[in-house]
């Protein structure tokens, strides 16, 4: 796990230190139940049923530190998300407390009662160590699993956070030179053309005006006409896509602005600015 975070490493680590004391107490059942029981059956029992206490005591610990946040399993599920190993681990937990603490509570309650044999009780508890060895083996083949598939997802969250910042770096670059060359275009291009085609209107007493914004980055003449009302003229630029659109409207109330142009900021010289202005300007006359 060489490129998994702290919080990942140690609840790996606890996890490993967590089923070498659950395997430590199956080994503590394993020699209760293999000692002798005929003629000694309430102290067989009693040491089986202390040795089961082991067990159990070692397992919730496990289960809580693996399944509570910052355990190995909540870990594993905040980067994994849910894949069917994690739900078999957290129903195995389920299922051997279950088993672990019926298989205790027979032996406190009913350890006199001699229906409730030591062979039956050997047996039981000789099915537990097995379940317990299985998920210990399941513990260790998610742990390595993991280790490779958060390594790999660790390396592609680094990779995706050095492409959006290479992404915004490029933005900030685009944007950047975007508006160099609007400034450019404004004092070279559209607010000299636009200028020039207000003074006519200017001349004859009518109201007009111009814009001109760096952000927004827009520049619109505006000439009013009764009975039409404002009719305008308008250069918008857009610096995510390098381009200016051209938008006229002729002041109709209920009619659309018209879009007549789209093009690269590259594009917008003194003569396609004029160009606009001139066919704007016939229209108005028209």
């Amino acid at each position: 796990m060489s490129g998994a975070n702290p919080r990942v490493k140690e609840a790996a680590a606890k996890a490993a230190r967590d089923h070498e004391e659950i395997l430590s107490a199956v080994h503590r059942l394993e020699a209760a139940l293999a000692s002798p029981a005929p003629g000694r059956e309430p102290a067989w029992k009693h040491r089986a049923g202390a040795s089961l206490v082991g067990v159990l005591d070692s397992l919730n610990v496990h289960r809580e530190s693996a399944e509570n946040e910052g355990g190995v399993i909540a870990e594993a599920e905040a980067l994994l998300g849910r894949p069917p190993a994690l739900a078999a681990a957290r129903s195995q937990h389920v299922l051997l407390l279950k088993d672990a603490g019926e298989l205790l509570a027979d032996l406190e309650k009913r350890r006199d009662d001699p229906q409730l044999t030591c062979e039956a009780v050997r047996e039981r508890a000789w099915d537990l160590a097995l379940a317990l060895r299985n998920h210990q083996a399941l513990g260790l083949e998610m742990t390595e699993d993991w280790r490779q598939r958060l390594d790999v997802t660790l390396d592609a969250i680094a990779q995706a956070r050095i492409q959006v910042a290479s992404d915004a770096k490029d933005v900030g670059k685009r944007r950047a030179a975007f508006l160099r060359r609007w400034k450019t275009a404004l004092g070279s291009a559209i607010e000299p053309a636009l200028t020039e085609a207000g003074e006519p209107w200017r001349q004859r007493g009518l109201e007009w005006s111009l814009t001109v914004s760096e952000s927004p980055r827009s520049a619109t003449l505006s000439v009013t006409i009764e009975p039409l009302g404002a009719c305008t003229l308008q250069f918008a630029g857009d610096s995510d896509r390098m381009r200016v659109a051209v938008s006229r409207a002729f002041g109709r109330i209920g009619v659309p602005r018209e879009q007549v142009g789209d093009h690269d900021i590259s594009e917008i010289t003194a003569d396609r600015v004029r160009s606009y202005v001139e066919d704007f300007m016939r229209r108005l006359i028209s």
